[in-house]
């Protein structure tokens, strides 16, 4: 899935991407299928990925498999951008022929209110047994009731609960919002990156 890029609100850093500009030499698909069969009855899924040869401007040709290639075609100016960091992974395709540029949803789209809370759903079940360690010695520690002897009051359940899904929101909000200030740089820093190679286009 791609979606047409909104430009960032972010101060630009350097250095968070790769970038190669060509041409495109040729365009063709490589389709793959699966199929399987249950009870005499089957079933089969295609699905096919733009194929894409490019030449870049130092004349060395390339060739790149993916579904963001595919809003190009034969004879387009193409610039093409990797995440500098992690699996350096491409994420992004700027067409300077049709002046529109594309990225992955994981670079386009910010955190919403419902990832947050699926991821902290999951960090609260990581996050269950240490909380629960932490809140039996900090009670101990704070009340000096003896647990094991006094038994276990209802307030007690009821404030771990409290403090796993309160820790696990904030942990999870503050992952999210590392990410999303990342993506914001690095659409910023393509922006930037696409301006001067239009301006450079335009003086060609």
């Amino acid at each position: 899935m791609t979606i047409a890029a909104p430009w960032g609100t972010v101060p630009v850093q350097s250095r968070l991407i790769t970038v190669m500009t060509g041409a495109v030499v040729s365009r063709g698909e490589t389709v793959t299928g699966s199929g399987s069969v249950y009870n005499g009855q089957g079933g089969i899924s295609v699905s096919s990925i733009p194929d894409i040869w490019l030449r870049d401007d130092d004349g060395q040709e390339h060739h790149v498999q993916d579904h963001l290639m595919g809003h190009c075609r034969e004879g387009h100016r193409v610039a093409v951008f990797w995440e500098r960091h992690g699996k350096r992974r491409l994420i992004a395709m700027a067409n300077l022929s049709t002046d529109q540029w594309y990225g992955r949803a994981s670079l386009m789209e910010d955190s919403t209110p419902g990832t947050i809370l699926f991821v902290g759903f999951l960090l609260a079940i990581a996050l269950a047994i240490p909380v629960l360690v932490f809140w039996a010695w900090f009670v101990g520690a704070v009340t000096g009731i003896n647990l094991s002897q006094a038994g276990i009051p209802d307030w007690y359940w009821s404030g771990w609960m409290i403090l796993v899904g309160s820790s696990a929101l904030l942990l999870s909000w503050k992952i999210q919002s590392g990410n999303d200030e990342r993506r914001r740089a690095l659409r910023v820093e393509i922006g930037t990156v696409i301006d001067k190679l239009k301006a450079k286009e335009a003086r060609t």
